[in-house]
């Protein structure tokens, strides 16, 4: 390339240069301006809305708010002029229908009350930045909106006073009119003293570029015609003054180089020092030259001189080139080490074949580790000969990729193995200068195994969360969920895929059962105190289908490694049915007091009865049925049975109140039962009974003053008259159905009693059962308590629904039963006469004498006994005498002494055809039940009158 045509090249291309820096800086001038420019509006309209916020707190609120105060009410709010985030909000629309520069400004916080206030996270951590550091007042960048270009400024706002707080604390201190109109959630739970909203300005920065880059485009094109003028110029001169002497002066070299005759030929001088110059140099030149050739001789020997200089200079780069082998091998000793000590696995292939297969040429001491294997036993070994599974594995074709292309690869990590060795490898393969081909890699399967191991824990961590038995959400610091396990799910009746995202509030809806309020969420409270809380009692949750449940809950903050609270966890559980449970046991210890209290009482007075009853039924046997007298123990007797029916009721709240079962036929029961207590009554009873109702193994008398008690307090309640409906029907009770019904699984026969009366009050629910309890002026307060106390016996269930002024139902759950009960034809007792002797056992004087009269009407010699042993002691003798008993009564319990039930295995030994009968007051045991399983062979409960102790001796003779 010519000398002309480099310095056009060189010299267009530094004008081409300089015109380009000269267009960029100018553009990137223009363009500060307008940056500049841009800072300012930003600066001026803060200054205004500034200015504006002082005159709204300094002067327009006191004004109005010292000229409305005995007007307005405290929940009064008006954000016209209250609030001056609205006002200033409501004036910038204003001003964008006047402006159309596309200027945004906004007034933001987090948390704000108006959505259109609320910070993004650039203007969000713009504002913990503040709280972090008081001194930080502005921060401005540009940012990319919606493809524009925008200068963005933010300002820190106020700080939160004492005159914000009645508006930005607590809800429940703000005005009403504010929460009405924004809310309970948003823009509360500030602090005094801290930052919470921020200033921030948008300036459209496109147009203004626009602008610069059109004058900075003209001024650029006029900058580039001149640069374009000059160059022309200058290489217009340097082809005159330059480059045309200079051709002329290579002509001439070229003619001395054709004829050495020319050299000494003098060349006309050209116009320029430099030139000038030039020219007589090489004039100069030319005449040394022919001076040189006519001295060749002198010339050779100084040539031989300088050849050799020039060959002790090559022996010096020689020892130079011994010294860089030196360093060389040095070097090669220094990555030898590294190669045999790094834990990485090395080896060197060969291709042979044509890249068929690779021969290992190296294999360091990382790769004998990692693979198991000596590198004696790989060198010179073919690849697939040693690692057999490396095609499947994938790594082969890469090192023929490598090896034909020479780009290096990285194979990531995947699993090898083979009969010999398994694991997690990744390679980085490259190809040498040489050819050879090597593979860099690591041993990964530790790393995967832990990896493996975590991620299996994470498997079961998720599996136990699913799995137990309590309720579990987790939410962010501004509570939204986050994770739902499954009995959260069922209880608040969301699934996880809807409620995931949502804020808990929607989700977890807690009332307070007594006050039906609605509670504070507990993730609010655990975000403002850090600390574990607990729901107060009465809570239920209210799930998305309206079913409420009494739960037990607590919340815990969840931390991050820097100890910073990151969101909640609340872990609830139903406890709907142990309140139920712990109801039923409180009912249950109190039945348990008062029947070992009315237990004592029923004994005594059974005693007391007892001696009464006999005596009166031994009375009217000596009487006619004419005589005045008979009819007066007539009417004693029946005062008697009634005294008897409360001692009855007071033995069922006692242990002593053992049902005696058998099957029994309850449609006849219930149907008898309630036509015999409205007999008389203004009250009818309607029945809807199964036809084939089950039986049931009951105490017909017991369940016979449960019906009755029952229906007699529905006739009460209505005592205008009425209908009281009675249902009786079979039911299953079966999983997965069991939850809907308050007893076991099992057969049952449900009997229904409801009234159209009063009601009882919600106050008294929970009183009814209790013994005494009563709110009518005649009531003893036993009926329910008695009922209670022998469905419980008979293992059943039973239970009240009733709203005042419209009713109440009672439901009594008994085991069906599918064996058929016998029908027993009532007769009439025929009066019993035997001989011989009976021996009668009782610690109580008085029923002895009252039994010995009785006796004897009928024909016995009596002998008595206080205790047990005294009656053994009585019955042996009687045995050996030959004059055995004929009967032997029993008292079940003896105190101080030996009883019934320990007494009956001694006589027992003595004639194993005892004919003894077992007789009580009270027992707690269940011999009166099952009397013939401990060698009885007839029970008669206390007080027992002629007729009864004639039934019992006929069943026996």
């Amino acid at each position: 390339m010519t000398i002309s045509k480099r310095f056009f090249l060189y010299t267009g291309t530094l004008f081409f240069i300089t015109g380009l820096i000269f267009i960029s800086l100018l553009n990137m001038y223009m363009r500060q301006n307008a940056l500049m420019d841009a800072r300012q509006k930003a600066r001026e309209m803060i200054d205004c809305k500034l200015a504006i916020h002082s005159y709204f707190s300094q002067q327009l609120k006191p004004s109005l708010f010292k000229t409305l105060a005995k007007d307005q009410s405290s929940d009064y709010f008006d954000p016209t002029w209250m609030s001056s985030t609205f006002a200033i909000r409501e004036m910038s629309n204003y001003s964008k229908s006047y402006n159309k520069s596309g200027i945004l400004y906004k007034e933001c916080a987090i948390n704000a009350r108006s959505p259109l206030n609320e910070a993004n996270p650039y203007e969000k951590n713009f504002i913990k930045q503040v709280n972090q550091n008081p001194d930080l007042v502005t921060t401005s960048c540009i940012q990319k909106i919606k493809n524009q270009n925008f200068l963005v400024v933010l300002r820190r706002g106020e700080v939160m006073e004492a005159a914000c707080m009645r508006c930005h604390s607590d809800p429940d201190k703000a005005p009403g009119g504010l929460t009405k109109v924004y809310g309970t959630d948003r823009g509360f739970y500030r602090k005094k003293g801290t930052f919470v909203s921020a200033i921030s300005i948008r300036i459209p920065l496109d147009e203004a570029y626009a602008s610069a880059n059109h004058l900075s485009l003209r001024l650029s094109g006029i900058m580039v015609g001149l640069l374009i003028f000059l160059f022309l110029m200058q290489y217009m001169m340097n082809q005159k003054w330059i480059f045309k002497p200079l051709a002329q002066l290579q002509d001439h070299a070229n003619l001395i180089i054709s004829d050495k005759k020319n050299l000494g030929k003098h060349l006309k001088l050209p116009q320029g020092k430099e030139l000038k110059d030039l020219t007589q140099t090489f004039n100069h030149m030319s005449c040394t030259l022919k001076d040189t050739m006519d001295n060749l001789d002198t010339i050779l020997g100084k040539r031989t001189k300088k050849l050799t200089d020039l060959n002790n200079q090559l022996l010096a780069e020689i020892a130079a080139r011994q010294d860089a082998e030196k360093q060389i091998k040095a070097s090669s000793a220094r990555y030898k080490g590294i190669f045999e000590n790094t834990k990485n696995g090395i080896a060197v292939y060969r291709a042979v074949n044509d890249g068929d297969d690779f021969i290992f040429v190296e294999f360091n001491r990382g790769g004998e580790i990692i693979e198991k294997v000596d590198r004696q036993d790989l060198i010179g070994h073919r690849l697939t000969e040693k690692f057999p599974g490396v095609r499947q594995y994938g790594l082969f074709t890469v090192l023929q990729r490598v090896w034909k292309t020479g780009q290096p690869e990285y194979f990531p990590l995947g699993f090898y193995q083979d009969g010999r060795v398994s694991g997690w490898r990744d390679n980085y393969v490259y190809r040498l200068d040489s050819g050879e081909v090597v593979a860099l890699y690591n041993d990964e399967t530790d790393r995967k195994k832990a990896e493996e191991a975590l991620a299996l824990e994470k498997e079961r961590l998720f599996v136990t969360l699913q799995s137990i038995g309590d309720g579990v959400i987790a939410t962010d610091q501004q509570g939204t969920i986050l994770l739902i396990n499954r009995i959260a799910e069922q209880l608040t009746g969301w699934t996880a895929s809807d409620a995931i995202g949502k804020q808990i509030s929607q989700v977890f809806k807690i009332i307070n059962e007594q006050t039906r309020k609605q509670c504070r969420n507990p993730v609010d409270k655990v975000m403002n105190t850090g600390r574990i809380i607990g729901l107060a009692n009465h809570t239920m949750l209210v799930s998305h289908d309206g079913t409420e449940r009494m739960i037990a809950d607590s919340g815990a903050p969840i931390f991050n490694r820097n100890n910073e609270i990151i969101g909640v966890v609340l872990v609830f559980r139903d406890i709907t049915q142990e309140q139920k449970i712990d109801q039923q046991l409180r009912q249950a210890q109190k039945m348990e007091a008062i029947g070992t209290l009315a237990g004592g009482i029923a004994h005594d007075f059974n005693n007391m009865l007892g001696v009464v009853t006999g005596n009166t039924s031994y009375a009217k046997s000596l009487l006619h049925e004419s005589d005045e007298l008979f009819q007066v123990l007539s009417d004693i007797q029946d005062a008697i049975k009634k005294a008897q029916e409360l001692t009855l009721q007071l033995l069922t709240f006692s242990k002593g109140g053992e049902p005696i079962k058998k099957i029994t036929n309850l449609h006849k029961l219930i149907i008898d039962s309630a036509k015999f207590v409205t007999r008389g009554s203004s009250c009818k009873c309607q029945f809807d009974i199964a036809p084939d109702l089950w039986s049931a193994e009951v105490d017909s008398g017991q369940i016979h003053q449960v019906i009755s008690n029952i229906v007699i307090n529905a006739s009460q309640a209505m005592p205008e008259g009425g209908v009281i409906d009675i249902a009786a029907a079979n039911i299953s009770v079966e999983k997965p159905h069991q939850e809907k019904y308050p007893v076991p699984c099992g057969k049952y026969v449900k009997i229904a009693i409801k009234d159209y009366g009063i009601g009882i009050a919600q106050k008294h629910m929970d009183k009814i059962f209790n013994p005494y309890f009563t709110t009518k002026q005649k009531g003893s307060g036993l009926g329910l308590a008695t009922s209670y106390s022998i469905i419980k016996r008979h293992l059943g269930h039973i239970q009240v629904h009733s709203q005042l002024n419209q009713g109440s139902v009672f439901t009594i759950y008994l085991k069906g039963s599918m064996v058929e009960a016998k029908n027993i034809s009532s007769k009439t007792t025929v009066e019993h006469m035997g001989q011989g002797k009976i021996l009668i056992m009782d610690d109580d004087p008085a029923i002895l004498k009252m039994a010995g009269r009785m006796f004897s009407r009928m024909g016995y010699q009596t002998e008595f006994a206080t205790d047990g042993k005294q009656a053994i002691e009585m019955y042996e003798s009687a045995m050996e005498s030959a004059t055995p008993f004929a009967f032997v009564i029993l008292d079940l319990t003896v105190p101080g002494g030996m009883g019934g039930a320990l007494t009956i295995p001694e006589l027992l030994k003595i004639d194993p055809n005892i004919k003894a009968i077992v007789s009580s007051g009270y027992s707690n045991d269940p011999i009166m039940s099952h009397y013939e399983d401990y060698g009885f062979m007839g029970v008669i409960p206390k007080p027992y009158t002629k007729s009864q102790i004639s039934e019992v001796l006929n069943a026996l003779a």
